[in-house]
């Protein structure tokens, strides 16, 4: 709060930091003082927009009566929280919205991609970038598994750009890659591996991913998680969204995944689902950014169906 008011971000005489319960440290910091219109409240988050301005929302929505001015601040905005941005339209406060690259301890990094924004394909897309055709016939032998497993233990297959991933209890566990040497299994979870794939070599490949995912599904531990909840949940809330073509774990965004369900709405269009066993401004801010991620889309419209989806 000290950086923020000799930056000159916040116009507030004694701006303090304040602490919140529903706002963890490590989501954002928050801070208060009084303004020449009224109260002032801030939330600066260096993970970005969405989280300082989710931590604000919270922090204003607890403030019985708040009328003055709440400022959310981060390094940067980038276009997922530029779009919730635009969502919100509080009645009773002034909302405003700064970018601040300066209070970024590593102001001036630029930090490389690390392709979570990839791209979704068709999986039989995929296979596209192979040049050499036994490769391409391995990778398609390959894919036949990694669907198999899905299949067996309901959990679901997407492409991206490159690679294939097998997501189960909502998360990656596996990832098939088409790469110019050849075809490459990466082993996500439980454990980390990397297997160079041959025609003669892929059944025991196969056998060995299943029997390492055998022990987390079996886990109980794991299948009272909030993964298990969450893949449980994903018929229910297929059926209370009356979600028509529905992909599960629809984005890659990592080792986690932020939206459960993808589908055609009766009425509303695209619906995008999501559950938790706790709900908190955390998760509650990386559902929405992700809801509004226009990727979303794609498995839909690259499907091969004829659903009506408003765009």
């Amino acid at each position: 709060m000290t950086r923020i008011t000799e930056a000159g971000l916040v116009e507030a005489t004694g701006l303090e930091a304040v602490a919140f319960d529903g706002v963890p440290d490590s989501l954002a910091a928050l801070g208060s003082g009084a303004g020449s219109a009224g109260d002032v409240l801030v939330s600066y988050s260096p993970r970005g927009g969405g989280e300082a301005l989710f931590a604000l929302l919270a922090l204003a929505a607890s403030r019985e009566g708040f009328e003055g001015t709440a400022v959310a601040i981060a390094p940067e905005w980038n276009a997922a929280a530029r779009r919730v941005l635009g969502l919100v339209s509080p009645r009773a406060y002034t909302l405003r919205a700064l970018v601040a690259p300066q209070l970024e301890p590593t102001a001036g990094v630029v930090e490389a991609g690390n392709g979570e924004d990839a791209l979704p394909v068709t999986p039989a897309r995929v296979v596209g970038a192979l040049a050499r055709a036994g490769d391409r016939d391995l990778f398609r032998r390959a894919l036949a598994g990694l669907e198999g497993l899905a299949a067996k233990h309901g959990g679901a297959v997407r492409g991206v750009e490159d690679r294939v991933e097998l997501v189960l209890l909502a998360r990656r566990v596996a990832a098939l890659e088409a790469r110019s040497a050849g075809v490459q299994l990466q082993m996500i979870l439980p454990e980390r591996a990397t297997v160079d794939l041959t025609i003669d070599g892929l059944a025991t490949a196969l056998d060995r991913l299943e029997g390492s995912l055998r022990k987390r599904l079996n886990d109980r531990k794991v299948r009272g998680s909030d993964d298990g909840l969450r893949a449980a949940l994903l018929p229910i809330l297929e059926r209370a969204g009356e979600l028509r073509g529905a992909i599960p774990w629809p984005l890659a965004q990592g080792d986690s995944e932020a939206i459960d369900l993808v589908g055609a709405g009766s009425e509303e269009g695209l619906v995008a689902a999501a559950a938790r066993g706790r709900l908190d401004v955390e998760a509650l801010c990386g559902i929405v950014t992700a809801a509004m991620d226009p990727r979303l889309r794609l498995p839909l419209l690259s499907a091969g169906s004829e659903l009506p989806l408003p765009l």
